[in-house]
């Protein structure tokens, strides 16, 4: 069965084609039943489309045929697959009496393996963490900090520190983009846990590149 490349089967034939092979007794039953080869011994799944699909049939004395099976109603999706083909072997079984051959789910797809993926929270180094957090709150609060500090230290404070006011919109700029970038990739994993959003979002927002690190380096780990 030629399938059009338009169809919407057509990017994942090729898997649920190898994933049915692996589960011939199913294919057996679909041939004896729909495809009405009551003497056939074995068969093979050669390609599958929105309409149906086509089983290579050997019979009992040898000869191989191919037959097309049709399915009720024209597939729309992908997803509608597994439903279909499980409802079609639990008929032929009912009809012909037979155990029940019928797989477990088939494999999710590419395009799916990205979605509803948990990515647990990775807890910093907790000196670094400790540190970055000491300097932070100073940055953001010297007015009080510096009161405190031995005069020499104070007056370098008060010169430096308020010399600086724009390197704390400069941080907060960073950490806001690294903490976007976060929510982006939890987003595109499909992220179920609030909590573990939660702390990625905080976290990266206070500690930036510190905590956003063991993310994107995960990320790209996985793409090697």
């Amino acid at each position: 069965m030629q399938r059009p490349q338009s169809d919407p089967i057509s990017p994942h034939a090729n898997r649920l084609v190898a994933y049915m092979n692996g589960h011939p007794d199913t294919i057996l039953t679909y041939a004896k039943y729909f495809g009405k080869e009551k003497n056939a011994v074995s068969a093979q799944m050669t390609s599958i489309d929105s309409a149906g699909f086509t089983v290579k049939v050997t019979k009992e004395d040898g000869d191989e045929e191919e037959i097309i099976i049709q399915f009720k109603q024209k597939l729309t999706g992908h997803e509608q697959v597994r439903g279909v083909l499980t409802e079609m072997a639990k008929d032929a079984e009912e009809a012909l009496n037979l155990p029940s051959t019928r797989p477990p789910s088939p494999p999710p797809s590419s395009t799916t393996l990205t979605n509803n993926i948990h990515t647990p929270f990775i807890w910093p180094n907790p000196f670094v963490a400790s540190l970055i957090a000491v300097c932070l709150i100073i940055l953001y609060t010297p007015d009080y900090f510096a009161p405190q500090l031995h005069p020499f230290l104070r007056e370098y404070a008060y010169i430096d520190w308020n010399s600086l006011y724009a390197t704390r919109w400069l941080v907060l700029a960073l950490h806001l983009g690294e903490t976007s970038i976060v929510a982006w990739i939890l987003a595109k994993k499909g992220e179920p846990d609030m909590k573990t959003w939660f702390l990625w979002i905080s976290f990266t927002m206070f500690l930036g590149g510190l905590v956003a690190n063991h993310l994107w380096n995960r990320k790209e780990k996985k793409r090697e």
